[in-house]
């Protein structure tokens, strides 16, 4: 093994396919130059979520630990029992480590339990994706709770900057670096329109029309979403003709209820085709044939712009996200998706070029930039609502 350029012991965690597939070129030039550490967690090394932890190995990363907190329980139960598991053996990791900065991505709860125990253990953090608002969603608490357990803060666009500032944070530690998913995405550009082999190997027909269809539970409306799932599988019956594309929903609570109707409605509909997980070049290839995409990811308001395929956005779990012009929303009612995809397909037709609210160029390099001038991490201060005036 070659000797890093620079001393720091930096520590990394992923605990899903998302968060990887953002962070896996980030991670192949922080380990090039510092003494690396990536710690394996959530869905990744579950089976019924595609076992992602392969998509790793692949990458030639080394992984120092795998840490496994989920349960066969998705009830919020479920979920808190996870955190609390997250907590326990992270701490139990870190005590036996020495690192000089934790980073961690977005608002997943297992990255919330490992920040916890960071915390306790006088560990500074890096957050990435900091200060978004998504206000229909659990997320929304672990990314501003993070947030203030952080450190050192790389946000997506000027607007989180601010809200970062207005949880106490000192502007000198708070850096506007732009989406690493739209940053990858130039990146990969060459890659990405090379894309003749993608169709035979997830056995799709290349000359048909296509929709992505990404739908997750809405963590903090009543019923979890589920109207607006079953609606939008209602009104996609519609586009016999085309190739729908789905991933499975994430690990948040009552995510079997979505998977279930998403493997009945695939038994019946054989233009459909789910898929548990997909790796992240080949899902910005598939993304970009599409004629739109239509769910409640953030892949729809972040990465979908950036190739100018417009976004349905359904029910309030982005709610508050920046959003391009190719962004529609809808409610959850068939009326109201009927319309945005009307939009969408028309928008599609102009060929209009979209402003990404997320793009400021090489994210990567600005991030490590920022890491490279640092000596130490341990002298950052940490602002506090004590010195906040009201």
């Amino acid at each position: 093994m070659s000797k890093s350029k620079f001393n720091q012991n930096i520590c990394v965690i992923t605990g899903s396919r998302a968060d990887y597939g953002i962070l896996s070129y980030f991670l192949k030039e922080l380990n090039r130059d510092f003494n690396l550490r990536i710690i394996v967690t959530g869905s990744h090394l579950s089976k019924k979520f595609g076992y992602t932890l392969k998509d790793i190995k692949k990458d030639k990363l080394k992984i120092y630990k795998k840490i496994n907190i989920l349960k066969n329980d998705d009830s919020e139960q479920g979920i808190t029992q996870a955190i609390s598991s997250s907590i326990k053996k992270f701490s139990n990791i870190f005590k036996k480590m020495k690192i000089d900065l934790l980073i961690v991505l977005g608002d997943r709860y297992e990255v919330f339990g490992a920040c916890v125990a960071a915390s306790v253990m006088r560990i500074r953090i890096a957050h990435i994706h900091g200060g978004e608002t998504t206000s229909n969603s659990l997320d929304e608490i672990f990314r501003h709770s993070i947030t203030l357990m952080s450190s050192l803060h790389f946000v997506a666009a000027k607007k989180y900057k601010q809200k970062v500032m207005q949880l106490s944070k000192d502007k000198k530690n708070i850096y506007l670096v732009g989406s690493l998913s739209v940053s990858n995405i130039k990146r990969l550009s060459k890659k990405i329109n090379n894309n003749v082999k993608i169709f035979n190997k997830y056995k799709l027909n290349k000359k048909k029309k296509r929709i992505f269809f990404q739908y997750h539970p809405e963590t903090l409306e009543k019923k979890y979403g589920k109207k607006g799932l079953v609606n939008c599988l209602a009104i996609l019956r519609k586009f016999s003709n085309y190739e729908i594309i789905a991933t499975m929903a994430n690990a948040d609570a009552h995510h079997k209820f979505f998977n279930k109707i998403l493997n009945d409605y695939k038994r019946f509909n054989k233009n459909f085709y789910l898929f548990k997980s997909i790796k992240y070049l080949d899902y910005l290839i598939l993304l970009k044939s599409c004629e739109f995409i239509i769910g409640n990811s953030s892949s729809g308001i972040i990465e979908a712009p950036t190739f100018s395929i417009p976004t349905v956005n359904v029910g309030l779990r982005q709610d508050g996200r920046l959003r391009s012009s190719s962004v529609f929303d809808s409610s959850e009612n068939k009326s109201s998706i009927d319309r945005a995809i009307k939009l969408a397909l028309n928008f599609n037709k102009c060929k209009k070029n979209v402003r990404n609210p997320y793009d400021y160029g090489d994210t990567v390099s600005k991030i490590l930039t920022v890491l490279k001038k640092r000596q130490t991490y341990k002298n950052i201060k940490q602002f506090s609502f004590q010195n906040f005036k009201f």
